[in-house]
């Protein structure tokens, strides 16, 4: 599977299974997911293919001329039965002549295929440096916070359709919750944040991921109708007045689930000291 289908098939288990399925009431939806379920089974069962391929990275092998490997291709000594023919001793000197021909260009030949490829390292390297410089100058985030496991379980509000093989509990992060949640499937984690969970705590805003993928949900800050996100429920987010003075309009805030530790990066950085717990 692509990476497209399975975020695709991670969307429409979200529809299927979350705590706000809707899809049995869209048959197209529903034959799609059963599609891409087969498919990721199929995908599944299939062993990979392995193919050897010479990589941009690799350096063109160089032979001397002596090597009796740069020969594989040459033309064999016709012998004495060739001669018997007209012309043949003829064919035979030609032939010798190409061959000493050949070996003599071939370092020539090896040592350009070399030239060529220590001047496509240098492009690569120049453009790589060139691409981290341009994302490092428009992309400025902070490391904002990194989030404990603490005791407890997600509410009912962020809970599947069924029943979750588990929840946990991370610390809030200016009066935002967070949680992370295995729906029944089992092959897919999603995490949970819920903005204003004493005042909204229906209103989360989730993101699911299947596999190894990493689980992440995107928060956009916001307090006009551009910038606020829909929350689960369908309504906007509302933001904790903590969140609303650390952070300006429209940054977002990235929720990042680990083995143990949910991580906050702040896109852009915020404007005033932040407290992760407050």
């Amino acid at each position: 599977m692509t990476g497209d289908e399975r975020a695709e098939l991670a969307a429409l288990r979200l529809r299927a299974y979350g705590p706000h399925a809707d899809i049995a009431g869209d048959p197209v939806a529903l034959a799609r997911l059963d599609v891409l379920e087969g498919r990721r089974a199929t995908d599944a069962a299939a062993p990979a293919a392995t193919v050897r391929t010479r990589s941009v990275l690799e350096p063109p092998v160089v032979r001397p001329a002596d090597d009796p490997a740069t020969d594989s291709g040459a033309v064999p000594d016709p012998g004495d039965g060739s001669r018997a023919s007209g012309g043949g001793e003829r064919d035979a000197d030609g032939a010798a002549s190409d061959v000493s021909l050949w070996r003599r260009m071939r370092p020539r030949v090896d040592r350009v295929t070399a030239i060529w490829w220590i001047a496509s390292l240098v492009v690569v390297a120049g453009l790589s440096t060139g691409t981290t410089l341009l994302v490092t100058h428009v992309v400025t985030s902070q490391h904002a916070a990194v989030l404990q496991r603490i005791p407890g379980d997600a509410p009912s509000a962020v809970m599947f359709t069924g029943t979750s093989t588990s929840s946990q509990a991370y610390e809030s992060y200016l009066g935002m919750s967070v949680y992370t949640v295995i729906p029944p499937a089992g092959d897919m984690r999603c995490i949970a944040v819920i903005p204003q969970p004493d005042v909204y705590p229906d209103a989360s805003l989730i993101g699911c991921a299947l596999g190894t993928l990493p689980v992440v949900v995107d928060v956009r800050i916001g307090t006009s109708a551009d910038t606020n996100p829909l929350a689960s429920n369908g309504r906007p987010v509302v933001f904790t007045p903590a969140v609303e003075q650390a952070f300006p309009d429209g940054a977002d805030l990235r929720f990042t689930a680990r083995d143990a530790t949910v991580t906050v990066d702040a896109y852009p950085v915020a404007r005033t000291p932040v407290t992760p717990n407050s």
